[in-house]
């Protein structure tokens, strides 16, 4: 049987007996699990590759079928981040708690990990946050609209934030009125990261960071505590 060889970012390793174990990983398009045969004995060669958070090359038989596991042969490490710091030790657990959750994913999310894994700049914290669950909204299954109304989808006054609706709401539809700061730091996330870092504030995206936080959390996904040490 030919197998696959390509990189992806483990998530997590679960025992499945006393020697084998099943782990998950985040590739570009899609996550899968896959069964790794003697990774928790001491000689394992493959374990001391195995580190989550870590982006690795897995050579693995890929599963014919959708009920069963495909099966790893190799991995190899290619990076890693820096555990090291008090503020990765912190900052990953947060962010592989989230990525754990997902069933699905696309590109976009899987190069915005690749960057965090090389951000260095932990002042910029906050940001990397805002970013990633807004990123995360799709593949959660609560895509957001921050470019025009989620009523009519005019692009015209815009003047109302409603989160739980999906997004901006204009004139026609709604009284109440949010401050033009996070409008306009809404409204960069659909841009680029880079238009966001450059032209959000501080204050305003601890703004946007609550209030995703407070999304999430009502949509029944786990946010772990430790994030309220980034604000």
């Amino acid at each position: 049987m030919a197998t696959t060889i390509k990189s992806g970012i483990l998530l997590k390793i679960v025992p499945y007996n006393q020697k084998d174990g099943i782990i998950k990983v985040l590739f570009e398009r899609e996550i899968i699990s896959m069964i790794s045969r003697g990774i928790l004995q001491v000689n394992s060669k493959n374990r001391l590759n195995l580190i989550e958070g870590s982006v690795i090359e897995f050579e693995y038989f890929a599963a014919r079928l959708v009920t069963s596991l495909s099966k790893l042969k190799t991995a190899h490490l290619i990076t890693r981040y820096d555990q090291q710091t008090s503020f990765n030790l912190i900052f990953w657990p947060i962010v592989l708690t989230l990525l754990n959750q997902l069933e699905q994913t696309n590109s976009e999310l899987y190069n915005f990990i690749l960057l965090l894994l090389n951000f260095t700049n932990e002042t910029k914290a906050i940001y990397l946050f805002v970013y990633l669950f807004f990123l995360l909204a799709k593949p959660f299954g609560f895509e957001m609209n921050f470019h025009s109304c989620v009523v009519c989808d005019s692009y015209k006054k815009i003047i109302f934030l409603d989160i739980s609706k999906g997004g901006f709401v204009c004139a026609l539809h709604s009284l109440e009125k949010t401050e033009l700061s996070l409008l306009k730091g809404f409204h960069s996330l659909e841009k680029s990261f880079s238009e966001f870092l450059e032209t959000t504030s501080q204050a305003t995206t601890l703004k946007m960071l609550r209030i995703f936080v407070d999304l999430f959390r009502l949509q029944g996904i786990y946010v772990p505590a430790e994030i309220k040490l980034f604000y």
